[in-house]
């Protein structure tokens, strides 16, 4: 299993427009092979700060859902009109 957490700020007042991005790319990476967990977490004082918290069973299915359709249409609209700064993604594994 890897564990992928990806940190993210977005721009402040913007999850009306955003919510439905994220639920669609939430429930359609959920189904994906070889997900095991997909879920977004948003910071509970800052609401610019949220981090999707994913795990997977192989780095095949992380490539595989990095090149799906809703990933690379969803992801480029959150660059592209919400991001508020950068993105940290790190990969982990188990002990």
């Amino acid at each position: 299993m890897i564990r992928v957490l990806a940190r993210m700020n977005v721009k402040p007042g913007c999850w009306n427009e955003l919510t439905p991005i994220f639920k669609e790319l939430i429930e359609k990476s959920q189904k994906e092979k070889g997900c095991i967990e997909y879920n977004l977490f948003i910071d509970m004082t800052d609401e610019t700060k949220c981090c999707m918290v994913e795990a997977w069973e192989t780095q095949e299915d992380i490539d595989a859902h990095l090149d799906s359709e809703h990933h690379e249409r969803l992801i480029p609209i959150y660059r592209e009109k919400y991001k508020g700064g950068p993105t940290e993604i790190i990969q982990y594994r188990p002990f």
